[in-house]
């Protein structure tokens, strides 16, 4: 999915990556694997928004 560009975020933005995956047989911890997804995560806090 893809912003339109209508809407940026403005003023307090917190951004937060990380990566999941379904565990491998033979794999451990955190090995490097090319089936990991990267998620990123936005947000703006918007006093009183909530």
């Amino acid at each position: 999915m893809q912003s339109s560009g209508q809407n940026p975020l403005d003023g307090d933005v917190h951004v937060d990556e990380f990566e999941i995956r379904t565990p491998q047989k033979g794999e451990q911890g955190r090995s490097k694997s090319e089936k990991k997804i990267r998620v990123v995560i936005a947000f703006e806090y918007r006093n009183g928004d909530c």
